[in-house]
């Protein structure tokens, strides 16, 4: 079995605890001399009131093509890479992602040193194929004679992992697509890989230590993709 991915979308996610940023416009321009290329846009400020639900984006900044955002709320912080053409592998993209990434956090805890309580990366990846994306998955990991010829197969997979010292979570998703516009062509499969330190399990994380968790983060995802596809299948 030799399938290659690319990226779709890449996203990482601080969870906050007691974010003080202050003023809007202090934090915005605090960040745009880490990362000027979020500005290529006018930076989008919501009049949020103070009382709305914490998880709702009071700033929005993006690059011009949209291609990269982040979306700044009281209670996390998400920052998106998403591809809007055919998608590059997945080692390639992420080394210019975390770099940007990286300074994201490296500005925002120095600066600001919000309490970082967990941390979370999702990667969703995608397969076009030769062969139905529901064939692979039924032949690859099912038993044929149980779900014969199933219109849709999606599998749900959850790990709890030890990296370093660190308990993980480690969510799964292999789905199959069809094309919207040709419902007989499933030959897209796309592989979610969703790893975030545990919600019962809350730090205060320096940005020595955000970069570690990365790090690790980063190698269960190159881990995931060799556990149920060809190895170096990226390459």
């Amino acid at each position: 079995m030799n399938v290659k991915f690319g990226v779709e979308s890449l996203q990482g996610i601080l969870f906050l605890s007691n974010f003080a940023y202050g003023k809007k416009i202090e934090l915005i321009n605090k960040l745009s001399n880490s990362l000027p290329f979020l500005f290529e846009k006018d930076p989008v400020l919501l009049p949020i009131p103070d009382d709305a639900p914490p998880d709702i984006p009071r700033i929005m900044l993006s690059n011009e093509s949209e291609e990269y955002k982040c979306n700044i709320s009281a209670n996390r912080i998400d920052f998106f890479y998403e591809e809007e053409k055919e998608p590059k592998i997945f080692k390639e993209i992420f080394e210019q992602f975390y770099s940007n990434y990286k300074k994201l956090f490296t500005s925002l805890k120095s600066d600001f040193n919000p309490q970082i309580s967990r941390i979370s990366l999702v990667s969703k990846l995608i397969s076009f194929l030769k062969e139905s994306s529901n064939n692979l998955i039924k032949n690859t990991f099912l038993k044929e004679e149980i779900f014969m010829n199933p219109h849709n197969l999606d599998l749900i997979i959850l790990y709890k992992d030890k990296v370093d010292t660190l308990i993980i979570n480690r969510l799964i998703k292999i789905k199959s697509l069809r094309k919207i516009e040709d419902p007989e062509n499933d030959k897209a499969l796309r592989l979610e890989i969703d790893i975030s330190t545990l919600l019962e399990i809350t730090g205060d994380y320096n940005k020595e230590e955000i970069d570690k968790i990365y790090k690790l983060i980063i190698n269960k995802v190159d881990y995931s993709i060799n556990q149920f596809f060809l190895k170096d299948s990226l390459k």
